[in-house]
């Protein structure tokens, strides 16, 4: 499998090469769809990593292969490019990484919520993610 490129602020970023081997994604793939690469969402979140239309033309270089979102090879690697704008993002602003709970939120709220002020069900998602990324980090 080639490795997709993303351009960001002029600066050339490669992707991981299997991102669907990463325990981040495969705990995000459970929580967001249960693995089910054809799963559409509510606000037409797509993949089994439910990123949203727009967000997956702007993190991948190839435009069009947003019809090809039920690949999950193409999905892992769309969903990598928005798992590492989130986690340079937290580095730029707060000087570290986000933990697994506070990524979660991130990746449903496109870093602009207020994590204080989220509903009873996100938060448990969280956690569930975050026990899921754990479980996943102890099995490599």
């Amino acid at each position: 499998m080639s490795t997709i490129v993303h351009v960001e602020n002029s600066v050339i970023q490669f992707s991981y090469d299997y991102p669907e081997r990463l325990p981040e994604l495969i705990a995000l793939a459970h929580v967001e769809s249960g693995n089910n690469d054809k799963k559409i969402g509510k606000k037409g979140e797509i993949s089994r990593y439910q990123i949203l239309s727009q967000e997956w033309k702007h993190f991948n270089i190839h435009y069009y292969s947003v019809v090809f979102w039920k690949d999950y090879h193409i999905a892992a690697q769309v969903a990598y490019m928005k798992y590492s704008y989130i986690l340079n993002f937290f580095h730029k602003k707060y000087k570290r990484h986000p933990n697994a709970y506070e990524f979660y939120l991130a990746w449903k709220y496109a870093l602009t919520l207020d994590i204080n002020k989220v509903s009873y069900e996100l938060r448990e998602k969280a956690i569930r993610y975050y026990n899921l990324t754990f479980l996943e980090q102890t099995k490599n």
